[in-house]
Parts: structure tokens; sequence; C-alpha cells
């Protein structure tokens, strides 16, 4: 089983007054933009519902996506991040952009990302833990798989993109509480064949050290994310089950990832 677990959380917690700095700092900020962004979230929505055809769900999706750039640039200080391939979504959308999910903050990382136009496939979970965000992001079209029934899921997932929004899955379906890459689901392969859309892999490294399952701290250090190359579902046609291949092909380069950093 490849591991992304921390290596270096043991160093950073023995200095204390610069993990204490840190995390107020990280409150502090997060809390501020969050309240400056939150009354033009709601003004957008608000004419949303009064102008629909003006202020559209693509419209809330690019000011989300422009939040988490926000999150990602005021957090510099403590979490830099080095991205690789960004553009790689961008330059196949639609698509189904796929991640490894280490930590609660993989969510506002994918601001780091150019591809700006994206819906999550999402648990109730963020919902709940970000809820004064919650009207947006069903506004937004965010697909809430735990109250919906499978082919409801899917015919939402379908008109996102053939209407040319791109989606956001974490096919190992939940957070990793150790650390380790678990194994992927068929869900947004099978979409990818039933929509004939790519799959872009997306790989955080460190996020699950930085903020760890279970824990109330960050713990501050360099985040890195890497975004392989577009797989397509025409390369797997031949095969009996396109979509099981393609899940293989996609977790095959996550282990290698993790067994050669």
């Amino acid at each position: 089983m490849a591991s992304s677990k921390p290596s270096v959380t043991r160093t950073l917690i023995k200095n204390k007054p610069l993990l204490i700095f840190a995390n107020i700092y990280f409150v502090l900020v997060s809390s501020f933009i969050t309240l400056m962004v939150l009354p033009l979230g709601y003004a957008l929505l608000l004419f949303n519902k009064l102008f629909p055809e003006t202020v559209t769900g693509k419209t809330l999706r690019h000011y989300s996506y422009c939040y988490g750039r926000l999150f990602c640039f005021v957090n510099r200080p403590f979490l830099p991040i080095d991205i690789m391939n960004k553009d790689e979504a961008n330059q196949h959308k639609p698509c189904i952009i796929i991640a490894n999910h280490q930590s609660a903050l993989d969510l506002f990382l994918f601001g780091a990302q150019t591809c700006t136009n994206f819906s999550y496939f999402v648990k109730s979970w963020p919902f709940k833990l970000f809820f004064f965000f919650a009207p947006l992001m069903r506004a937004s079209e965010y697909i809430n798989v735990e109250e919906l029934n499978p082919e409801e899921i899917e015919r939402q997932c379908l008109n996102l993109l053939n209407s040319g929004t791109s989606l956001v899955i974490f096919p190992e379906g939940k957070r990793t509480k150790t650390g380790d890459l678990g194994r992927f689901h068929t869900g947004a392969f099978r979409l990818a064949c039933s929509a004939n859309v790519p799959i872009v892999p997306l790989i955080f490294e460190n996020t699950y050290a930085v903020f760890p399952a279970y824990s109330k701290f960050i713990y501050p250090q360099r985040i890195k994310i890497k975004m392989l190359q577009a797989i397509f579902p025409k390369d797997f046609i031949a095969s009996d089950l396109p979509h099981r291949d393609m899940m293989r092909f996609a977790h095959k380069q996550y282990v290698a990832f993790f067994n050669n950093i």
C-alpha cells in the first residue's frame, strides 16, 4: 500500500512558537477572507434567484474558484504550494478531475490549478462543516451523493458535463484516516466512459501532514500538487470493462508516484 504519511510533523511539533503562530495566522486570515467574500457571494446568490440568465451556476462556480485561489494565496507564508502541470484540466474541459483525498483542506486547494468551471462530487460533510457556504455550494450545483439516488446522481453529472462543466471526484470516496492511499471506486470512470470525457488525475502530497485526520492544528510545510496527463476513454475501448481498466491504470499512477517520493 502506497503511503503519503508525513515525515516532518514531529520536528514541527517541537517548534511550539511557530506552530502556535501559524495556527493563529491561519484561523484569523482564513476567517477574514471568508467574512470578506461571503457578502458578495450571497449577493450573487440573490441575483442568481432573481436573474438566473445573468448570474448562472457557472458564475457562482467561478466565484467559488476565486475563493479557493485567494485561500491558497493568503496562506502561502506557512502553506506554500508547488504545483506541476496546472493547466492540464483546463486544456481538456470538460473533464473529470480525480484526486486522492488526504485532508479537509483539499477542497480549497483546487484554486491552485487553472480550470475554473467545475462542480464537486461530495458527501454531506462539506455542507455541514462549511455550512456558511452551503447555499452557494448548492447553487453552484455541487452534487451531494448522500442525498441523491444513483440514477439522479448520474443524470446531474452528465448534464453538467454536457454543458461544459468539469467535475471533481475523489475516487477513494472518503478522506484517508492514516495518510495511506485507498482503493478507488469506479464511479468517476463510468461517468467518463458514458460522457466520453477524459479523466485528469490530480495528486495531493503533504496535505495529510499539514492537517491530519482528527487534528485540531495545522502543521506548516510545503504542499505539492501534481496534475498528470489526461486519460481518455478511447484508449480503453477495446476492453470488456473499459471503466475498470481506466480505474486500474489511474490507481497505478498514484501508487507509482507515492512509492517514488
